[in-house]
């Protein structure tokens, strides 16, 4: 076919709508495309640029060569109607390295950025490991400091992040900045070892420090890459100075467990005797992973074990409240006459025995802790703080274990310290029924009084049936009164259960000195066991008790709604103190009595977390005091008056924070606005009022 044959078959297939340009050059028919692109009269809608388009797409450089000759455009404006990327873009993706070639002949623009991704060539060259294609931008002057607008990326980052070595010497022996995105930090992240050397041995060297939060050295030894903290280290990082969470790098890698760290680190002889802020040292970083080898290691290199922090803990305290048994048995071997050290309200013993496993136990009774030893001034013995242990599922068996070893080896079943007198106290506050029948089968008395005159059934009560039959306390025991005046039926409604209420009542009635005197039986404050129940919460925890049952019933008996109880100098209603326990609202409209006299009608201040009351054991609410000498020892607003009983005298006790929220409303019983019928009070409905 000649040439003229050839043109009048175009034109025919471009009149049916053929895409003509895009066909001849897919096939590569070169003296098709040079047709159409000379006449421009036959082919109006075609131009030398897209005919470009489709070669590089189609790696067609010879058609290529021919629309660049023809005057394509080699760097098009970009726009989503017709160029999204460029034709130096396209080929770059596609590792064309001879296309490439050609477009920098012809000046194509090495610096533009792709519209989609806001990529340069030399990015996206870069990010696939094109090197002779980086080569080839480099030498055509493409910017290796342009950053990829989408994600804030250099060149020298995109490269160090990927491990591209070679990449990476090209990219600084055109002076790619070193710190710009801080390419060391990713390159030690990715553990791209090579790649770190070629950057510390650049001139001039990156910023050592330079991270994302982290610095190289620390996101090194938390992946644990050892050869990248040598080459850092070696580099001249400051050891002294701190690298992440206020740590040094050596107390970083003991934190995370870099074993292979910590001797590196020592040779460069950091400060061993560092505190932070609140006196913690390396030896305080030590955990449950923790190796006995690391410990000797900065033991021997100067690491003082009986340093403490502000608390008065050593590193034996961090092992044991980590459960690590062997760092444990090593410290216990190096700090003989440390482990009766009081810290606070007990020892390090004492922590074992409450939270560690029998073996942990076991070691440091061996090592000489005394299992009967009580702190001066108030503090629980071992066995008591056994009996605070968990007993959730498995757990159960753990603290039997513990409690039998102790008892087994010397530890003295009536002894104790503290507001509660001994471990059967204990136990029937928080632990098992089967934790409170190994005690009394160890003989345990279960008459004996605690600071506060409460005996074991007085607690007992809080717990439930259950615990209350293992117990099963005696008829004198359930009508003792404590130094509170409460007998075991004030404890026994904020069970919430009513058969054991009932149970203590028969109990109550039995007593030749206490038949039918139940409902005169109030405290000293003149609380009812109604005044008690209507705080609704359980002891030790933060739950909130379905206490409905417990005031029907207890309504039912003749308690009367509107006798009145002081605390604080104030009397107040058991519906008073539903409403500032912030009760349900089927609970205050129970209390409610029928003269509506309710004075207290703001709900205290909640608090969230672990804050009970050192008195009742109940969750604080509203007005608290808190002792400024001990950790975690607060009043609630009824037992504030007892101090004297609760704590010690020389003890401050301030009030810890408002009684009352900011913007605290006031309780409005819904039956002020029944339409009709109402037996306390019929009103027309506020817009605005509220309903609880």
């Amino acid at each position: 076919m000649n040439m003229s044959e050839l043109k009048r078959g175009l034109c025919r297939r471009c009149k049916k709508g053929t895409k003509t340009l895009l066909a001849a050059v897919r096939e590569g028919h070169k003296e098709c495309v040079q047709i159409i692109l000379a006449d421009h009269e036959r082919f109006p809608v075609f131009d030398a640029t897209k005919a470009l388009g489709y070669a590089v797409r189609y790696n067609q450089i010879e058609i290529a060569r021919l629309a660049l000759e023809e005057g394509a455009n080699p760097s098009p404006k970009l726009d989503v109607e017709t160029w999204e990327t460029s034709p130096l873009h396209y080929a770059t993706d596609k590792g064309n390295l001879e296309m490439v070639k050609l477009l920098l002949e012809f000046k194509a623009d090495v610096d533009q950025l792709d519209l989609c991704t806001r990529m340069t060539p030399l990015s996206i060259a870069t990010e696939l490991g094109h090197t002779e294609i980086v080569r080839c931008l480099l030498e055509s002057e493409a910017d290796v400091n342009l950053e990829r607008y989408a994600y804030d990326e250099a060149p020298l980052h995109v490269a160090t992040r990927l491990g591209h070595l070679e990449i990476t010497r090209l990219l600084l022996s055109r002076g790619a900045d070193v710190d710009i995105h801080c390419p060391l930090y990713f390159a030690c992240k990715d553990n791209h070892v090579e790649v770190v050397r070629v950057l510390l041995a650049n001139t001039p060297k990156p910023d050592l420090y330079l991270g994302e939060q982290e610095q190289p050295l620390s996101i090194a030894i938390y992946h644990g890459y050892i050869e990248i903290v040598d080459l850092l280290l070696k580099a001249g990082v400051d050891i002294n100075r701190e690298c992440q969470d206020s740590c040094t790098p050596l107390e970083w890698a003991v934190k995370h467990n870099c074993e292979g760290a910590v001797p590196l680190i020592l040779e460069y002889q950091p400060k061993l005797d560092r505190k932070c802020s609140s006196g913690i040292g390396v030896l305080h970083f030590i955990n449950q992973k923790t190796k006995v080898a690391t410990v000797k290691h900065l033991i021997r290199c100067g690491a003082n074990p009986k340093d403490a922090n502000k608390k008065g803990e050593c590193a034996i305290w961090v092992a044991v409240r980590a459960n690590n048994e062997l760092v444990t048995e090593y410290l216990a071997s190096v700090l003989i006459g440390q482990l009766n050290k009081v810290v606070g309200e007990g020892t390090v013993f004492h922590i074992a025995c409450r939270y560690g496993s029998l073996n942990m136990v076991r070691i440091l009774a061996e090592a000489g802790a005394d299992v009967n030893f009580a702190a001066p001034g108030g503090g629980e013995t071992p066995l008591q703080a056994a009996c605070g242990r968990e007993v959730d599922g498995s757990k159960l068996n753990d603290t039997l274990e513990v409690i039998r070893y102790l008892i087994h080896n010397g530890a003295r079943v009536n002894d104790g310290g503290g507001n509660l007198r001994s471990p059967l106290h204990k136990a029937c506050l928080s632990s098992a029924p089967e934790v409170i029948k190994l005690l009394l089968a160890e003989g345990a008395d279960a008459d004996c009084k605690d600071s506060v005159g409460r005996t074991p059934a007085h607690l007992i009560c809080y717990r439930g049936l259950e615990h209350y039959r293992e117990l099963s306390p005696s008829e004198n025991a359930l009508v003792a009164r404590d130094s509170m005046g409460r007998t075991a039926l004030h404890y026994a409604v904020l069970s919430g259960d009513v058969e054991l209420v009932e149970e203590v009542l028969e109990g109550h009635k039995q007593h030749p000195d206490y038949q039918d005197t139940y409902l005169g039986l109030v405290d000293k404050d003149g609380w009812t066991p109604l005044h008690w129940a209507a705080r609704c919460v359980s002891p030790l925890t933060d739950h909130w008790i379905d206490m409905v049952p417990m005031i029907e019933y207890l309504v039912e008996l003749g308690y009367d709604l509107a006798a009145k109880g002081k605390a604080r100098d104030t009397e107040w209603m058991s519906v008073e103190v539903a409403i500032y326990h912030d009760a349900d609202q089927d609970v205050k409209e129970r209390l409610v009595p029928d003269d509506l006299e309710v004075n207290q009608l703001l709900p205290g201040t909640k608090f969230k977390g672990s804050f009970f009351c050192g008195g009742c054991f109940l969750p604080v609410v509203g007005f608290i005091m808190e002792c400024q000498v001990c950790d975690n020892f607060w009043l609630c607003f009824k037992c504030q008056a007892y101090r004297e009983f609760l704590h010690p005298a020389g003890h401050k006790l301030e009030q810890f924070s408002d009684e009352y929220d900011w913007g605290a409303k006031e309780w409005v019983p819904v039956e002020r606005y029944s339409p009709c019928g109402s037996p306390i009070l019929s009103l027309e409905l506020p817009a605005d009022a509220p309903l609880a």
